[in-house]
């Protein structure tokens, strides 16, 4: 097992080479308002970590190479775990973030000892393939369908997942796996993905769209994965009753479906349906979007966001339809003549949330964050 216990000057440094590789030592003393001396020694502890490589600019420029800095790319790993209701996926991604390799299968039932046993099959079975040893891994990232109770650990899982209700997943995982365990909720690990590694990197405020079996969305302010008080922000979901039989959630459109006589057994199977110009698909799809459309621009003047990322377990073909649909000139009043916010799909798909999975042990142990 790993331990970095990165100082608060390191854990700068680490979020500066992570976000602009190439740095070079003199644009950290500018970004870290620091010394070359201390930048140096700060940089030395990291390079005897083997954390970072420094490279020098081959571009072909006068004068001596400029030395670029990089977050060494299998220095470690770090793992993620993602799960519907009969399907469980594991991701690893590399210490610089970029993606290395996921593993998919079916489970049972989604409770806690499934999951465990299937990850644990998955994660062996990509380790073994890559040949790393379980000693490199920082930890694991878990997204879960469900939000946080008081304590931050207890999750109140959606009704899928009955047995995930009320359950300390965290020290489950904890105890089964023997590993640094990271909780974060499916519409914060899908935020995280985009914040760090998608189409979200080059904004400043953007709020995550996610639609899974239900809808609700992550946040990110000042570049920063905003998580609330309990872990729980970013809940647009109460504004789409889960009473009310019409809501632009996953879920809903499965049983909508099913109504209709069509029978998809998950999420990965609509995106062949709309493929085929199912005209259910689009009939729920138009109706969604007008749903989003007055919530979302309501969301996006109280918080004035540079963007909103629709992103989800849906199949990107469908995300993509939505956010255009949601992007249509009547997002916004016609008076209303102030700058509104950007609307843009992911480019990830449903794999954003395994993504962000395997992101969280790395953004919790390298990131300066404020929860």
């Amino acid at each position: 097992m790993v331990t970095l216990n990165l100082s608060h000057s390191a854990k700068m440094a680490f979020e500066l080479i992570f976000k602009q590789p190439g740095t070079s030592r003199s644009d950290l003393v500018t970004l870290l308002s620091s010394t070359p001396t201390t930048v140096t020694r700060l940089l030395a502890s990291m390079e005897s970590q083997q954390l970072i490589d420094e490279q020098a600019d081959k571009s072909g420029r006068r004068g001596p190479p400029i030395k670029q800095l990089f977050i060494r790319k299998g220095a470690l790993y770090s793992a993620g775990i993602n799960f519907t209701h009969n399907r469980l996926e594991v991701a690893l991604v590399n210490f610089d973030g970029s993606w290395l390799d996921s593993h998919s299968e079916k489970i049972k039932k989604p409770t806690a000892e499934q999951i465990e046993d299937h990850a644990l099959h998955a994660l062996n079975d990509l380790l073994s393939k890559h040949n790393i040893s379980k000693k490199s891994l920082i930890g694991i990232g878990v997204s879960v369908p469900g939000d946080f109770m008081a304590d931050g650990h207890t999750i109140t899982a959606h009704s899928y997942f009955p047995a995930l209700k009320n359950l300390d997943i965290e020290k489950h995982f904890k105890q089964f796996f023997k590993l640094p365990i990271y909780i974060e909720n499916d519409a914060n690990c899908s935020a995280l993905c985009e914040l760090l590694a998608g189409v979200g990197r080059d904004k400043r405020e953007f709020l995550s769209l996610y639609i899974g079996y239900g809808v609700s969305s992550g946040l990110a302010i000042n570049h920063k994965l905003y998580r609330g008080q309990h872990g729980n922000a970013g809940l647009i979901g109460v504004q789409f009753p889960s009473f009310v039989n019409i809501r632009p959630s996953g879920q809903n459109l499965l049983e909508f479906l099913n109504r209709q006589d069509i029978h998809a057994k998950g999420f990965s199977e609509l995106g062949k349906l709309y493929e085929e110009n199912c005209e259910d698909i689009n009939m729920w799809l138009d109706r969604a979007a007008a749903q989003l459309q007055e919530k979302l621009y309501q969301i996006a003047r109280l918080l004035d966001l540079q963007a909103i990322i629709v992103g989800g377990r849906l199949p990107l073909n469908i995300l993509q339809h939505l956010a255009k649909s949601v992007n249509a000139k009547t997002f916004a009043p016609v008076e209303d003549l102030l700058p509104y916010s950007e609307i843009v799909c992911t480019e990830m798909g449903a794999r954003a949330g395994v993504y962000g999975a395997a992101l969280i042990p790395i953004y919790r142990e390298c990131f300066l964050h404020t929860d």
